[in-house]
């Protein structure tokens, strides 16, 4: 299990523009994004879509949307206060198209290796979605569903058959950053970390 971090944020940026679409994410290994940004290319090319590029691949653990400038200093401090404070042990469990039927994704699912990691991870997905106060509340009733988007489609599209993720190993999230996510007409989006915490490896 991975104790509450008692470190601080790391600033990656003094300004954060007003019309900001921010999210909380699980940051993957060097290793693993190259592997799974090759996967999600291999799959758009097989069942259509877009990839998602290797450098936007994460794992979202809160979705704020819109917050207001002065708000956000307490939600890293709530990060610097709640998150876990040692790296976080996890496999990839298997490709899934969801919503199911016809997709609009298709994501590598992960399953954490300990319960009181997910316990851990969900009370701060908690914590700054009220900061944020992100749809009221209700988007925090749902149960937590960890995963990596590998393709998105325009249309939702029927999508069978898919492969084997092609990873067995343990890996570990090497961080957990608030992310600024800037819209590109024609492009992906480009994602400006606002701020970070490291994870340590235990000694």
């Amino acid at each position: 299990m991975a104790a509450a971090a008692t470190g601080s944020v790391d600033p990656m940026t003094d300004t954060l523009r007003d019309d900001n679409r921010l999210f909380v994410a699980l940051d993957l290994p060097d290793n693993l994004r190259r592997h799974l940004g090759e996967l999600a290319e291999r799959l758009a090319g097989e069942h259509g879509g877009r990839a998602v590029p290797a450098e936007n691949l994460h794992a979202t653990l809160s979705f704020l949307g819109r917050v207001t400038p002065s708000r956000v200093p307490e939600i890293t401090t709530e990060l610097a206060q709640s998150a876990p404070s040692a790296t976080i042990p996890a496999r990839l469990d298997a490709l899934r198209a969801r919503p199911g039927g016809r997709a609009s994704v298709i994501a590598a699912q992960i399953e954490l290796e300990s319960a009181d990691d997910a316990a851990v991870l969900d009370r701060l997905r908690v914590a700054v979605g009220e900061i944020a106060d992100v749809s009221g509340g209700s988007e925090l009733e749902r149960p937590i569903w960890l995963h990596v988007t590998l393709v998105r489609f325009g249309r939702p599209s029927p999508i069978a058959n898919l492969p084997d993720v092609q990873w067995e190993q343990v890996f570990a999230f090497t961080g957990i950053t608030l992310y600024d996510s800037h819209q590109r007409t024609a492009e992906p989006p480009r994602f400006e970390p606002v701020a970070t915490v490291a994870l340590e490896t235990p000694a």
